[in-house]
């Protein structure tokens, strides 16, 4: 009988610790979706500054162009330049979206 009554005491702290665990683990897997997105929107971000930088270097180089009359070489270098980060913009952006419709 005694050993019903110490089971029956320990219920409560039971439950209790089964709450606080899925509770908890709930709580993780909030914030590893939280950090995912961050991690997404830092990467999204850094694409696109640099994508910026790639237009301002090609207006620069074409206000060089149309200045002098001529280009100095350059103008194809930022030329790839700026096709490399709009690819990569492009692939960052079509991965969002397809693991944005995988979750739907």
């Amino acid at each position: 009988m005694e050993t019903f009554l110490y089971v029956l005491e320990l219920l409560p702290s039971i439950a209790t610790a089964m709450v606080v665990f899925y509770m908890q683990r709930r709580q993780n897997v909030r914030d590893k979706e939280i950090e995912a997105f961050r991690a997404a929107r830092q990467r999204e971000y850094e694409l696109e500054v640099s994508l910026d930088i790639a237009v301002r270097d090609m207006a620069y180089m074409t206000a060089l162009y149309v200045r002098d009359g001529k280009t100095n070489g350059e103008l194809d270098g930022v030329m790839e330049a700026y096709q490399r980060a709009k690819r990569n913009w492009k692939e960052f952006m079509y991965s969002q979206g397809h693991e944005h419709l995988i979750q739907e």
